[in-house]
């Protein structure tokens, strides 16, 4: 009933929504690593993923909690009559193709609209909740919601300072790698000034600790810090800097395996324990092998700040068939 309800009025106030929508955004503020197509952290994380959802995703939702009601009632049906286990197929059939893309063409439009992100402490995050929120109060007062305030932690780059990337070669020629182009920031990166690091070549996938054994070697070196290049692929981006992190690398760097970029996030578990990360394009990371090769040596710097936010998830119940006292 609560998809019923959000996909007769999405449809009739698709026009309206989208410019309500649009007043709403302007006023109002990922991540395995094994795919190998561009991917954004969380959305899409990254930098810190969107705990919001789409009605769409509500409703969603709504269907998987009863689909599991059901496997519990049906578990103890010695005790409860059948008529108590919900019929989800009239559910499921109100979950439309056309419903979730218009919903998601909504979101992303907050995106576009609010700096390219819908991340944790941003200002798409909000105006997402504010979607959410008005097409909740489409199916008032059947359905009733609340927000769920809580305050998270998370590593803030500094938007004065963007972070820089250069090689050095063994004679002293210097080159600037280009943030967007040969490089990009892991949402949640770690920060400091890494200079004249040595490469240090991870093997594998870089998902175990023995697969960071160049990394402990040359950490064991004297003569600076190391910069470990990991492949991507398989494990959580988090995994390959812990494990970097913890073999002696000051920064980490994860070369796509596919061309061009992507974004990724470390999650916001423990950041300030995180070191610089960077994802890297492919051609960048086999440049970077070369380096070693070379003898030359890698430079990153990465200004920002540890920070505390407020933000919030979305909570929405509505009343069961025949008992006021159920939800």
């Amino acid at each position: 009933k609560i998809l019923q309800a959000i996909s007769s009025s999405s449809s009739s106030s698709s026009s309206q929504s989208s410019s309500s929508s649009s007043s709403s955004r302007s006023s109002h503020s990922s991540s395995s690593s094994s795919s190998s197509s561009s991917s954004s952290s969380s959305s899409s994380h990254s930098s810190h993923s969107s705990s919001s959802s789409s009605s769409s995703s509500s409703s969603s939702s709504s269907s998987s909690h009863s689909s599991h009601s059901s496997s519990s009632s049906s578990s103890s049906s010695s005790s409860s009559s059948s008529e108590h286990i919900p019929d989800t197929t009239s559910i499921q059939e109100l979950v439309t193709e056309a419903s979730l893309r218009r919903h998601i063409t909504s979101l992303q439009a907050v995106a576009d609209m609010s700096g390219g992100t819908r991340a944790m402490g941003t200002v798409g995050y909000e105006n997402s909740l504010h979607y959410v929120t008005r097409h909740l109060n489409l199916l008032a007062p059947r359905l009733t919601w609340q927000f769920q305030n809580f305050t998270v932690r998370y590593n803030k780059p500094d938007p004065s300072s963007p972070p820089t990337m250069s090689t050095t070669a063994p004679g002293g020629a210097v080159t600037a790698a280009e943030e967007g182009t040969d490089f990009l920031l892991f949402s949640q990166s770690g920060f400091g000034d890494v200079v004249g690091a040595k490469v240090a070549i991870v093997s594998e996938l870089g998902c175990l600790s023995e697969d960071y054994a160049d990394v402990r070697l040359e950490a064991g070196k004297a003569g600076g810090p190391v910069f470990a290049l990991v492949p991507r692929g398989e494990c959580f981006f988090v995994d390959k800097m812990r494990l970097a992190r913890d073999a002696g690398a000051a920064a980490v760097g994860i070369y796509n395996n596919a061309e061009g970029l992507f974004r990724g996030t470390l999650g916001s578990t423990d950041p300030q324990s995180h070191i610089p990360a960077v994802s890297l394009t492919r051609t960048k990371g086999s440049a970077l092998a070369a380096l070693k090769v070379q003898g030359g040596a890698v430079s990153v710097s990465v200004r920002g700040s540890f920070v505390e936010t407020a933000t919030a998830n979305i909570i929405a119940d509505v009343a069961g068939e025949g008992d006021a006292g159920s939800v």
